[in-house]
């Protein structure tokens, strides 16, 4: 998997392109618990991955959560 540029233009650490991936693909899956996990550690890493907050809107149940991380896209984008 290549780098991917995120917000700032700077590559992607190859982790955390890693788990952004493996996490969406878990999303994808219905695997909601997995893909959670994969993309807190994303933004807990880089809170400036406007990806990451996006597939995490759709791994949390919590309205309030799906809110903030939408609310992150937005700010970002």
């Amino acid at each position: 998997m290549s780098n991917t540029a995120h917000k700032k233009g700077a590559p992607m650490n190859q982790q955390l392109a890693e788990w952004l991936y493996d996490g969406a693909v878990a999303l994808s899956r219905g695997d909601k618990e997995r893909a959670r996990d994969l993309l807190l550690r994303v933004v807990s890493e880089d809170e400036e991955i406007p990806e990451a907050w996006l597939w995490l809107s759709g791994a949390v149940d919590d309205p309030d959560d799906q809110r903030t991380a939408l609310e992150n896209v937005l700010a970002l984008d």
